[in-house]
């Protein structure tokens, strides 16, 4: 089968959350199918990676998109009704590549990559791997004004209050145009319209490289992840 992968950065090197996620399912897809992989690209690092992705899947397209520029549209998508996320990885010459390949299904991680096969005519899936709206709810809640201020949600909606709702509304509506959707655990699956197109497909760990220790410290409490200083007033 001909399978076309879209995702929203580079995944590789394998080295955080979602990097991880993607290049599994790129590696396990191309063990068995004919996979193109397109992804955009904010930075020279990402095209370095592209030599080592090669050894997984041939045949792997990518589009510069200039970090300026991306801020730039999601400013003037303020203006319209959509979300700033779909507008921050939007591109034309993405799209017009996307176009051109020849795929008997669509693959794609994220509700910002879904934008680019949402009317095609083709069999696709969607990967949500974290539903992006709740994290804007949260950036919301613990983020002060004018970003946020829930005080005055009625009269000034935040920016960050927005997004949620936008892209909260947008997600609900992928969940019925693409053939099959997943997500990484129940709690996230209940962010979601309840279907039975809708999926539970959790993280694995690889037991080879993650050998767990003999020893180990007691009372120690070990944090993996990025907060991006979510909870940095905590």
């Amino acid at each position: 089968m001909r399978v076309l992968y879209l995702t929203h950065g580079c995944p590789f090197p394998p080295n955080k959350g979602d990097r991880i996620r993607n290049f599994h399912i790129l590696k396990h897809l191309s063990s068995t199918h004919a996979v193109t992989l397109i992804f955009p690209s904010f930075s020279d690092e990402d095209q370095s990676h592209i030599s080592s992705l090669k050894q997984y899947c041939p045949n792997i397209h990518t589009v510069c998109l200039s970090p300026l520029l991306s801020k730039l549209q999601c400013c003037m998508a303020l203006l319209g009704n959509g979300p700033l996320t779909n507008a921050h990885f939007y591109s034309y010459g993405l799209q017009r590549l996307v176009d051109r390949q020849e795929y008997d299904l669509a693959f794609v991680d994220c509700s910002s990559m879904a934008q680019y096969v949402l009317h095609a005519k083709k069999p696709k899936i969607i990967d949500f791997v974290d539903v992006d709206s709740d994290k804007w709810k949260l950036y919301a809640e613990i983020n002060a004004f004018p970003m946020s201020c829930p005080a005055l949600s009625h009269a000034f909606p935040s920016v960050y209050r927005r997004e949620h709702q936008k892209l909260q509304a947008f997600e609900s509506k992928l969940v019925y145009e693409f053939d099959a959707s997943i997500v990484i655990s129940e709690n996230e699956k209940q962010l979601l319209p309840p279907t039975d197109r809708l999926f539970v497909v959790r993280n694995g760990i690889d037991l080879n490289y993650f050998a767990p220790r003999e020893k180990y410290d007691a009372d120690t409490m070990i944090f993996t992840g990025a907060s991006h200083g979510l909870f940095s007033k905590y």
